[in-house]
């Protein structure tokens, strides 16, 4: 009920209204230039966060590189801390914001219900939507936002994966009972699970204190050894001092979905949690609204979906992918086993953006959609047949919302791509009557204080002043 109700309502507000360098283990030193981390890996803490930045992905000529290659996946952590930080009058830093997880924390549960045209492929018996859509762009003059969705079967025509949800709780004694009531809302209270390969028990049976641990090696180790295991959950309180990568092999085989608290005094590590989530492949969440996606994490419908669009040269001159940075590099950590695909839950729904400059009529190229599925592989190759829009106002409910997240994560990192655009003409966009539905009433409210909070100024003003910017003129490191 309330995945239709999300979808109704913003449908109902919103309708009529390059690859970045993977990270290493050093830190690298701040850049001193204002472009020097246009394409570059940085790292940085915040108050209570520590995250790493993957940079920015860059404009491409469609001539020298016509294909963008992105793999998808369902994490909205980035959005879910993002959120809880503003909420504490903390701008969150550029390494923590993934603007896919902020798209994906709007859109994932949505179903494709415009009156827009909708392909399905199959894969097997189960079947795929998938949606496009081309609109000028509101932010980049000249050039046109390219959104493609593709939505998984529903949860009823997938089955479960047999056997119990194996949970393991890392969290400090102080952390218990908030731990205890965000697995509350990610579980269903009368479900059956396994702490860690202890007996299956019903999760209202057992006290809070008996489920904090804190030998996060043992207790995974305990769940691979779970012979009845469906898939294994973390919640955690990602306190520092951890080895992602002593654990991540130990996460690889279990299907772990990651759900971490909400941030609070003590200091919360994304980069632990992150490195743990890409080795188990499950999703990565956080606090309560990221709790509300749990139970469909558990039910996977595809995993390792690649998108492959090939751009048409005599179509589109130029294009950029927002966001999907800290993807850069993943087919090769796949191929050697470091990481497992990502999965993609039944119900569920992933939104790519593209940036394009268009030169000619005709379809923009065509789109390769190839993923693991429980009922065999999918494999489709379509034309791109986007609904084209000539204003705002007249696309697709659900792509406008897509690039009005993305465009906020954007602004929130500080990138070159957004600096004239402002807080304002972002809730400028936005419907008024949208504080009365939640969803959108949190982006609101999160676009309010960020615009509050945000004295940071451009960056990129004594080297290029907004006035002469050209979006078309790439800057480069070091250049006068």
């Amino acid at each position: 009920m309330r995945r239709w109700w999300a979808a109704w309502t913003m449908a109902v507000l919103l309708s009529g209204c390059g690859a970045a360098q993977r990270p290493t283990p050093e830190t690298p030193a701040p850049p001193q230039h204002p472009f020097a981390d246009l394409r570059v890996l940085r790292a940085g803490p915040v108050p209570a966060v520590f995250a790493e930045r993957y940079g920015v992905h860059p404009t491409v000529d469609t001539a020298a590189e016509p294909e963008a290659a992105v793999i998808l996946g369902a994490d909205t952590a980035a959005w879910d801390l993002s959120r809880a930080l503003l909420a504490r009058g903390v701008l969150p830093d550029a390494g923590l914001v993934r603007v896919e997880e902020f798209v994906q924390a709007f859109t994932g549960h949505m179903r494709l219900a415009d009156p827009a045209p909708v392909r399905t492929v199959q894969a097997g018996d189960l079947p795929f939507q998938v949606a496009t859509a081309l609109f000028p762009s509101p932010n980049r003059e000249g050039y046109h936002v390219l959104a493609v969705a593709i939505a998984a079967p529903h949860p009823a025509l997938v089955e479960p994966p047999p056997g119990v949800p194996c949970v393991v709780v890392d969290a400090a004694p102080e952390s218990a009972v908030p731990a205890d009531a965000t697995l509350r809302m990610a579980l269903d209270p009368e479900a059956t699970v396994s702490f860690a390969g202890a007996a299956p028990r019903r999760l209202v049976d057992v006290p809070p204190l008996a489920r904090s641990r804190h030998d996060v090696a043992g207790a995974l180790r305990a769940c691979a050894g779970f012979p009845n295991r469906s898939a294994t959950l973390l919640v955690s309180d990602a306190r520092p001092g951890r080895d992602a990568e002593a654990l991540a092999p130990l996460a690889r085989d279990l299907g772990l979905v990651v759900l971490g608290l909400e941030p609070d005094a003590a200091p919360y590590d994304d980069v632990f949690l992150r490195r743990l989530a890409r080795a188990g492949g499950g999703g990565y969440h956080a606090g309560d609204e990221g709790a509300a996606r749990v139970r469909g994490a558990l039910r996977p419908a595809a995993f390792d979906l690649w998108s492959r669009l090939r751009f048409d040269p005599a179509v589109v001159a130029r294009w950029r992918v927002l966001g999907f940075e800290a993807r850069a590099g993943a087919e090769p950590e796949q191929a050697t086993g470091l990481e497992a695909p990502p999965a993609i839950p039944a119900g569920g729904t992933v939104v790519v953006l593209y940036e394009i400059r268009l030169r000619g009529a005709g379809a923009p190229g065509e789109l390769q959609l190839t993923a693991a599925t429980p009922a065999g592989p999918l494999g489709a190759t379509l034309p791109l047949e986007p609904v084209r829009a000539g204003a705002w106002d007249l696309a697709p409910g659900w792509s406008r919302l897509a690039w009005l997240a993305a465009a906020f994560a954007e602004k929130l990192r500080g990138d070159y791509w957004v600096r004239a655009l402002t807080y304002d003409a972002l809730l400028a966009r936005l419907p008024s009557a949208a504080d009365a539905v939640p969803e959108i009433a949190t982006l609101v409210d999160a676009i309010r204080r960020a615009r509050d909070l945000d004295r940071r100024g451009d960056r990129f003003a004594a080297e290029l002043p907004v006035e002469r910017m050209d979006f078309d003129e790439v800057p480069l490191a070091g250049a006068r």
